[in-house]
């Protein structure tokens, strides 16, 4: 058989070369192809290749495929579409979804803050806060029976309007006075004795004093601050060995630190007595208040002897834990079997209080230059008694975590009590029943709001700094700012704070109006300060020691407020005296600025819990730092170069960072919808303001006093009334230490990069 060849000149299989020949001629073959195709006809369907006579003999075989029909063709182009557009379609659905419907919820889950402000000025009640007021006048002193009475009925009333209200108790060791004598020259001056049981009405003492039973010479020492001995002892006076005569200071924290000072000097013992006469300037502001004591006029009278607690501020707040209370090892501040007397916050020698009158016996004694020999009996009972803060919260809705703190004294020293502490708690409760009435309206916080009821708050706020050493961890990583609500006992509007709030409160002063006086708070504000001699140059004050924003802002870095109305004429502070009457006749008469404080607080309560990004400003503290260093020197010559030059990186920084956080809030208002990349840089600004004030917090603390974490502001070591920026530097021993300075200006470059970090500026 010959071989055939290809156009290769290959040969040929001839079986196969057979085979495909025989296919296209076999009819059996086209017969099959049909059958395979029974929807075609084989003799009627035009084959789309056929195979050509080259390719024949190239022994070629090709398979003929069928036309696909165009009507089916069409159906499949049409069901792709359809596939495609439905893809389409659930993509988009999830896009809008995401970014309407989400940010309708992120944006609309609360009513507007427009309706929340009209609601806020309408709805705090001035009969309301009669009511609440009249309540919590009841004898409450920290650790006994009545004072758990207190704290239930508080509780009962904030559970009518909102739900999460519970009460903290712990155990503190506490003392109530048993005995107090005072004899000079063998004359009796003053002796008391308590009843046998703890829950009677006591008489004025100094809490946290020591026991004991002294005999000595009496030197008056004046004010008792450090100054006062000096001057004695230029004046040849030797005050060891004998018993301190001070006059006491009304504000809290000061009768601990004048003890203090009279015991590392060598006193044995002091007695500390209340003066009235207070400058006659005062009156002539208001001519209508009478020049007269209490019941004839607002002053303290002759007989009445001031409460006090001789816990040593100055130096920090030591928790007199009582021993059955355990702490975790990471937040316990203070050993539990410490009794005070040994703590180094407290004086270990014994104080009793006296009045102006009994006072008076003495110092004409010692004014007569004879040799006055005093002898002086204190017997205290301390025991573990439970102390009870009440702690209510809203929930957040979009940011829970994070909170801001609200809180408030609630314990007195007497069965009265009005201005210390009944005035704070009624607005308080009113606050609360605000709140609560919003709730119903719809409103909604985008963060936490935690409310507070502070006890042994007289003892040196010692509910406060207990709470605190229990939450430390939780407050420093999720607390945003805290507000302290103190007492309305006149028209003078009082607030201190951090910087960061400072833009904030003036705002919002602007919009508060009183209805009295026909003006804003903010124009009455800068008017009281210009009677007072006060600077217009900074309104706000650092915060001083006589609240409890203390252990939130010195310790943990949490930015403060306290805000209060004060009287020029409130003489009978700590006293028996602090009573309803003396409120109705002489203080807020009609409670109007009872309602201001609640209307006031309301209002910082909105903008910080609901504002899109906290309405907190870096470059406002960064400025006013850079103008305490401006005051104390010449920039170009200052004792503190390392430090200055951190402030301006900071003012640098925190000026850009500003601008950026002014866009995105405009962002916020003027825009219906808000992109992932708005939202991001919210969060991002939002951590860092919330952190700003924590990156000052120095952990070695202030120089001899390492309770005070805070490196930017801290009371003087030589008069605790006073407030310093940069109290490191500031105390003579420590103005040229680089270590110090190093430090501090570390911290000030570690709140510069933060600001960097939040947002791209560098």
């Amino acid at each position: 058989m010959t071989l055939m060849r290809d156009a290769q000149g290959h040969h040929d299989s001839p079986i196969k070369n057979y085979a495909s020949i025989k296919s296209t001629k076999e009819p059996v073959e086209k017969k099959n192809q049909a059958q395979r195709s029974p929807s075609l006809d084989p003799h009627k369907r035009k084959q789309r290749h056929s195979p050509t006579k080259a390719n024949q003999r190239r022994g070629k075989s090709f398979r003929i495929l069928p036309k696909k029909d165009p009507k089916r063709l069409s159906s499949d182009h049409r069901t792709i579409l359809k596939l495609f557009l439905t893809l389409c379609f659930i993509f988009f659905a999830i896009f809008f979804f995401q970014r309407f419907f989400m940010l309708w919820s992120y944006h609309h889950s609360s009513i507007p803050n427009e309706v929340a402000i009209q609601l806020i000025d309408e709805i705090p009640s001035i009969p309301s806060l009669a009511e609440s007021l009249e309540m919590h006048v009841t004898y409450r002193l920290a650790g006994s029976p009545q004072a758990l009475a207190a704290a239930k009925q508080t509780k009962k009333l904030w559970q009518q309007s909102i739900r999460h209200v519970d009460i903290a108790s712990t155990d503190m060791l506490l003392n109530t006075p048993r005995f107090q004598q005072v004899l000079v020259n063998g004359q009796l001056i003053r002796q008391h004795q308590a009843p046998a049981k703890d829950t009677q009405f006591p008489f004025a003492f100094h809490a946290l004093s020591a026991d004991g039973n002294v005999t000595g010479p009496v030197i008056f020492v004046g004010d008792g601050l450090e100054e006062d001995y000096v001057s004695l002892a230029e004046h040849g006076y030797n005050v060891t060995g004998s018993i301190a005569l001070i006059r006491h200071q009304t504000m809290q924290g000061m009768a601990g630190h004048q003890v203090m000072l009279a015991q590392r000097h060598g006193c044995i013992g002091s007695l500390m007595f209340a003066d009235p006469d207070l400058p006659n300037k005062q009156h002539e502001q208001h001519a209508d208040v009478p020049s007269r004591p209490y019941p004839d006029g607002p002053w303290r009278p002759a007989t009445e002897a001031a409460f006090a607690s001789v816990s040593d501020l100055a130096n920090g707040i030591h928790v007199p834990w009582s021993p059955p209370h355990v702490l975790a090892p990471t937040t316990r501040s203070s050993s539990s079997t410490d009794q005070p007397a040994d703590s180094p916050f407290y004086a270990s020698i014994p104080s009793i209080p006296l009045s102006w009158q009994e006072g008076q016996a003495i110092l004409n004694l010692t004014a007569s230059g004879q040799l006055v020999l005093g002898q002086m009996t204190n017997v205290n009972h301390y025991a573990a008694r439970p102390i009870h803060n009440i702690v209510g919260r809203i929930p957040g809705q979009l940011d829970p975590d994070k909170f801001i703190l609200l809180g408030c004294q609630r314990d007195a020293w007497t069965d009265a009590g009005v201005i210390d502490s009944a005035s704070a708690s009624a607005t308080m409760d009113e606050l609360v029943r605000t709140l609560g009435v919003l709730l119903k309206k719809g409103w909604r916080p985008r963060r936490t709001v935690v409310l507070a009821s502070w006890d042994a708050s007289d003892y040196g706020h010692l509910g406060s700094a207990g709470w605190v050493d229990e939450h430390k961890e939780w407050l420093y990583k999720n607390a945003v700012a805290h507000i302290d609500v103190g007492s309305s006992a006149g028209e003078f509007f009082q607030a201190q704070g951090s910087p960061l709030l400072q833009r904030l409160l003036h705002l919002l002063c602007q919009d508060v109006f009183d209805p009295v006086q026909g003006q804003s708070l903010f124009d009455l504000w800068k008017k009281h300060r210009v009677l007072r001699g006060q600077s217009l140059a900074v309104m706000m004050d650092p915060i001083a020691l006589d609240n409890d924003a203390i252990p939130f802002f010195y310790q943990m870095g949490i930015p403060s407020l306290s805000l209060s109305f004060q009287s020029d004429h409130f003489g009978v502070a700590q006293s028996h005296l602090d009573n309803l009457d003396w409120m109705y006749r002489f203080g807020d008469k009609k409670l109007t600025y009872h309602r201001l404080m609640v209307k006031l607080v309301a209002l910082l309560t909105l903008h910080l819990s609901c504002d899109p990004i906290l309405p907190l400003y870096p470059v406002d503290y960064a400025h006013r730092l850079l103008d305490v260093t401006a005051e104390r020197a010449d920039l170009e010559n200052s004792p503190w170069p390392q430090v200055v030059d951190a402030l301006f990186h900071l003012a640098n920084t925190s000026t850009k960072f500003d601008r950026k956080m002014t866009k995105d809030e405009d962002a916020f208002r003027i825009k219906k919808h808000f992109s992932k990349k708005l939202r991001r840089h919210a969060q991002q600004m939002n951590e860092a303001l919330a952190q700003f004030e924590r990156t000052f917090l120095d952990p070695m603390g202030m120089p001899g006093r390492p309770w005070y974490k805070h490196a930017m502001y801290g009371p003087s070591l030589w008069d605790p009334t006073l407030i310093e920026p940069l109290p490191s530097l500031s105390q003579p021993t420590n103005i040229s230490d680089p270590a110090i300075e190093q430090r501090i200006a570390a911290l000030l470059l570690t709140a510069n990069d933060l600001l960097l970090g939040a947002r791209k500026l560098n």
